[in-house]
């Protein structure tokens, strides 16, 4: 990362526990609200479907270990991210420089494609039906800060901020191996997860449903439902699959238990 984890650390515990743990609820909750944020933009998702969502968001019992206070670091980065998001058309010097930070959690460099695509793709900057180089140069260059900034934090990150130490090679060791067998161990674990989880199964059923119910909008894009809802489907899974291919390719699987559901 860039170096700010320890001075971090010392400034919170100089206060203790406690603050760590206000600052933690806080930010998530505040994720919340800025996911929301990004969500506005888009016409389909009206009111009902946002609250949806966002519950869903804020409640699934994900990354159980961020109450660690080691953790606290990952609880930033993915605040700043999404704070980063939902100011990215109002504020786009501060946007970018709040993602360069987040990027201190490395998988968020990859799941920066999808902040990126909004900005390429809105206003038919770009268009994957007529790929233009001509448009896609001038997109490049009216963006570049937007394009060059996970470049030039993985060029000081590789070169200025190498690991050392115990740390050495740390987040090096990619493997095609790794991504062959990772996905396996990823649906091992889901299947054996405890009854706190399971418990949660139907409530994550009524709140899908309620918002199937509610897709009022979908006549407006003139698709049939059981149309929409499978390309509605079919683009969370590639979105998951970006979320986990940076831990899957280095031989760490975002559990649902423990110390390893920080990769969640």
């Amino acid at each position: 990362g860039l170096a700010i984890t320890g001075h971090m650390h010392n400034f919170l515990l100089s206060f203790g526990p406690w603050l760590y743990r206000l600052l933690t609820f806080w930010l998530m909750f505040l994720s919340g609200i800025a996911f929301d944020k990004v969500l506005q933009k888009y016409k389909f998702f009206d009111e009902s479907k946002r609250f949806i969502f966002i519950s869903l968001f804020l409640l699934i019992p994900l990354n159980i270990s961020r109450v660690t206070l080691i953790c606290f670091p990952y609880t930033l980065y993915y605040f700043l991210f999404f704070y980063a998001w939902s100011i990215l058309y109002k504020n786009r010097f501060f946007s970018i420089l709040c993602f360069f930070f987040s990027f201190n959690t490395n998988s968020l460099i990859l799941f920066y494609i999808l902040p990126f695509l909004e900005v390429a793709f809105s206003k038919n900057q770009i268009s994957l039906k007529n790929i233009d180089l001509k448009k896609f140069y001038k997109f490049i260059q009216n963006n570049i800060l937007l394009f060059l900034s996970p470049i030039i934090y993985l060029l000081l990150k590789f070169i200025y901020l190498k690991p050392s130490g115990i740390y050495s090679g740390y987040n090096y060791q990619f493997s095609f191996k790794s991504l062959l067998i990772s996905p396996i161990k990823q649906f091992l674990n889901f299947i054996s997860i405890d009854l706190p989880f399971l418990g949660f199964l139907p409530i994550l059923i009524y709140l899908v449903l309620n918002f199937i119910n509610t897709s009022k909008l979908i006549d407006d894009f003139k698709i049939k439902e059981k149309n929409f809802l499978k390309n509605l489907f079919f683009k969370g899974i590639i979105f998951f699959l970006i979320a986990c291919f940076p831990y899957w390719i280095l031989g760490h699987v975002p559990e649902f238990d423990d110390w390893k559901s920080r990769h969640q």
